[in-house]
């Protein structure tokens, strides 16, 4: 376990760039209010990096991955006043992106592996995973792409309504609108 350090720790770490890529990390308390601090973080960042597309299962991701990461640890409450003595696992949330791809990756002093990542089934193309980190501890992330969410710009953005869809009484109108938006999709 880290030891808490005020001077050294600072709720915001910084931003870094290159000319590929963003970051932009947070020391945080392993407590539960982690995975809110690291939803604070993608909500805040990823507008900024003109990803407010990615912002909303970013920040889903990230709230369950902390989550894990914090309950692997071991359950924390937080003290009612902090000491600078007091020995409290510390966790590092990294959001970045960078070639196509954004994510989130938080380093824990255990090296316990999260028996569980969350589910890709709702999420496909997310990857996730975990490595230890010598001496200790390991980093848990997920990566996905940053196209994820934004509209396709060769989908049509109307659909022709034919003429006479009004026509034929409350009823017989939106009938035909329906069959007619069924042959659209279906081809």
């Amino acid at each position: 376990m880290q030891k808490y350090e005020p001077q050294q720790s600072a709720w915001r770490t910084g931003t870094s760039s290159s000319p590929t890529g963003m970051e932009e990390s947070l020391v945080l308390a392993a407590c539960p209010s982690a995975a809110r601090c690291s939803k604070w973080l993608v909500r805040v960042e990823l507008p900024r990096w003109g990803m407010s597309h990615l912002a909303p299962t970013v920040e889903t991701l990230a709230g369950e991955l902390v989550d894990q990461v914090v309950q692997t640890i071991g359950p924390i409450e937080p003290p009612a006043a902090w000491d600078d003595n007091q020995d409290v696992p510390m966790i590092r949330c990294v959001l970045w992106a960078d070639s196509g791809m954004a994510g989130i990756r938080v380093w824990d002093p255990t090296n316990l592996i999260i028996p569980s990542l969350p589910s890709t089934s709702l999420y496909p193309s997310v990857q996730w995973g975990q490595s230890r980190t010598d001496p200790v501890g390991k980093w848990s992330w997920f990566q996905l792409p940053t196209t994820l969410g934004q509209p396709d710009p060769s989908a049509p953005h109307t659909i022709p309504i034919p003429r006479g869809t009004r026509s034929g009484g409350p009823h017989g109108g939106r009938l035909h609108l329906n069959h007619h938006l069924t042959e659209q999709v279906n081809g």
